[in-house]
C-alpha cells in the first residue's frame, strides 16, 4: 500500500470518527464548540489586544477575566430559545404552575453557565489575566528594582503568581465537576418520578395548541380569499382606464386600505372599509345539501281507533 492511499485511509477513518462523535448523544457538542470559539477569543485578546498598563492594572486585569464571563452569561441567556419560550409570563402564574417552569428552565440556565465558567477557567490558565490584576506588568516592576536580589525577588513573585493562577483554575475545574455531580445526583434522588399519565391540564394544553393551530390554518385562505376579490375589485372598477392609470389608482386605493405597508407604521394594517361583495355561488361541497323530508314507508301496521257510537233520540 502507497504512502498516499494509507494518508487517505487514515484521513476517512479520522472523519468518520468525528461525525460518529458528534452523532453520539454521549458527548455535549455545545459544550465543545462554546469550549473551542471561547479558547480561540482567549488567543486573540491575549494576543492582540491584552497589555497590562502601569496604572490601574488591578481593575484591567480583572476585567479580563470576569467582564467577558458576565458578557457570555447574558449573551447565552438571551439566545437561549427555549429559556425563554418557557419563562415568558411566568410572574403571572401562580406558585404551584411556577415550580413547573422552573424545573423545565433550569436546563436552560445550567447551559448559560457553561460558557462564562470555561472562560473562568481559560484565563485563569492563560495566567497573565491574574499576574496583571495582582502584581502589574512585570516590566515596569523589574524597573523599579535597584538590585538584582531584588529582579530575582520579583521574578520570583511573578513566578509563584503564575503557579498560583494555575491552581485557581484546576480548583475551578474540579469545583465545577463535582458541584455540577452533586447537584445532579442530588436533584434525582430527591426529584419526583414523572407521571406516564399526563391527566387535565395536559388535556387542556394540547386542546388548546391544536385550537390555536388550526385556526391559524383556517384564517389564511380566508384571508388569500378576500385579498383576491378586493383585488379583482379594484381591477374591475378601474377596467375602463389605462393599464397605468390602473396602477396608480389601484396602488392609492390600497395604501388607504392598508397604511401600514404603504410606509405608515403608526397606522393599522387594514381600515375597516366595505368589502365587495363575491358574485361566485358558495360551493355545493363546503355545505352539505339537508335530504328532502319523506314519509316514512308504510310498516303494514294496523292503525286502532276509538269506535264511536251514536245513539238517536
Amino acid at each position: 500500500m502507497s504512502f498516499a492511499s494509507s494518508t487517505v485511509t487514515v484521513l476517512s477513518g479520522l472523519v468518520n470518527t468525528f461525525k460518529s462523535t458528534i452523532q453520539s448523544n454521549e458527548v455535549p457538542l455545545k459544550t465543545i464548540v462554546a469550549a473551542l470559539l471561547l479558547y480561540g477569543v482567549k488567543e486573540f485578546l491575549n494576543d492582540i489586544v491584552f497589555s497590562c498598563p502601569d496604572k490601574n492594572f488591578e481593575i484591567y486585569g480583572s476585567l479580563f477575566i470576569v467582564g467577558p464571563s458576565v458578557f457570555l452569561f447574558c449573551l447565552s441567556l438571551l439566545a437561549s430559545t427555549p429559556f425563554w419560550q418557557v419563562a415568558t409570563g411566568c410572574c403571572l402564574l401562580r406558585c404551584r404552575e411556577q415550580k413547573i417552569l422552573w424545573s423545565k428552565t433550569k436546563n436552560g440556565v445550567f447551559v448559560a453557565f457553561m460558557p462564562p465558567v470555561i472562560w473562568v477557567i481559560y484565563a485563569f490558565v492563560e495566567k497573565d489575566y491574574y499576574v496583571c490584576a495582582k502584581l502589574g506588568p512585570l516590566n515596569a516592576a523589574l524597573a523599579r528594582a535597584n538590585s538584582s536580589a531584588e529582579r530575582n525577588a520579583i521574578n520570583q513573585e511573578f513566578s509563584q503568581a503564575r503557579t498560583l493562577s494555575e491552581l485557581i483554575a484546576w480548583g475551578l475545574l474540579l469545583g465545577l465537576a463535582i458541584f455540577s455531580t452533586l447537584f445532579v445526583t442530588i436533584y434525582r434522588v430527591f426529584m419526583a418520578i414523572d407521571p406516564k399519565l399526563l391527566g387535565k391540564r395536559a388535556y387542556h394544553e394540547y386542546e388548546a395548541d391544536k385550537a390555536v393551530m388550526l385556526f391559524n390554518e383556517k384564517i389564511k385562505p380566508l384571508a388569500e380569499q378576500d385579498a383576491e376579490q378586493l383585488v379583482d375589485h379594484l381591477f374591475e372598477k378601474h377596467k375602463e382606464k389605462t393599464h397605468e392609470d390602473q396602477i396608480i389608482h389601484i396602488e392609492e386605493e390600497l395604501k388607504k386600505i392598508f397604511p401600514r405597508h404603504a410606509g405608515d407604521l403608526s397606522g393599522p394594517f387594514r381600515v375597516e372599509t366595505e368589502r365587495p361583495k363575491s358574485d361566485s355561488p358558495i360551493s355545493t361541497s363546503s355545505v352539505a345539501p339537508s335530504p328532502p323530508r319523506t314519509k316514512p314507508p308504510p310498516t303494514g301496521d294496523v292503525e286502532l281507533r276509538p269506535i264511536m257510537y251514536v245513539t238517536h233520540t
